[in-house]
């Protein structure tokens, strides 16, 4: 897409170049009453005859090749670069299929998400019944005051509310995920 972009910017410098010197001749010629052209023609002629020397063809030759590997290579790098960020970005960690444990006898669950500056943290922690790993409601406001089975009464699993420690259960994952990658930056606790 840059390519076709820079080469209608191209294009269009070079039509500026040759349709301004036409129109100025047809002009001059015009006004001066001399034969239509004759301006032009001569201008090309004088570029036919000019003496060029062969080295100062060579200079620039040489040039505009490195001008034209400078950028190319700098493209190359850009893309790479590129290749480089997204594929950091589309790795995914060791730890990035560990979303269950069971930790001091509750079952917890929980998703990764990677931050823009390529850490990972954990979100959407929840804990769920070890049965059938449906998430635990918040029951402390009811008569029961305890986290219950989202499927309950079929299940009745439930567990005293300040049994739930989920600062504890995100640094325990934390550290297991740490010990998964081995690269204790890889994960963010405070995600």
């Amino acid at each position: 897409m840059e390519v076709k972009k820079w080469i209608n910017r191209a294009m269009a410098w070079v039509g500026v170049f040759i349709i301004t010197p036409v129109a100025v001749s047809l002009l001059t010629d015009f006004f001066r009453e001399k034969p239509v052209f004759e301006t032009a023609a001569n201008a090309i002629r004088w570029f036919i005859c000019y003496d060029i020397k062969l080295w100062k063809v060579a200079v620039v030759f040489v040039l505009i090749l490195i001008a034209v590997s400078v950028i190319a290579e700098r493209k190359k790098e850009k893309e790479r670069e590129k290749e480089r960020e997204n594929n950091a970005l589309l790795k995914k960690p060791a730890f990035y299929n560990y979303t269950y444990d069971d930790i001091d006898g509750i079952g917890w669950e929980w998703g990764w998400v990677q931050g823009q500056d390529g850490r990972w943290g954990v979100y959407n922690l929840m804990p769920v019944c070890p049965r059938h790993k449906s998430p635990l409601i918040d029951g402390r406001f009811d008569k029961s005051g305890k986290y219950v089975c989202s499927r309950s009464p079929q299940c009745g699993y439930s567990i005293e509310w300040d049994m739930i420690d989920e600062g504890k259960a995100r640094m325990r994952i934390w550290d297991n995920a740490r010990k998964m990658s081995r690269a204790p930056q890889m994960v963010n606790p405070d995600f």
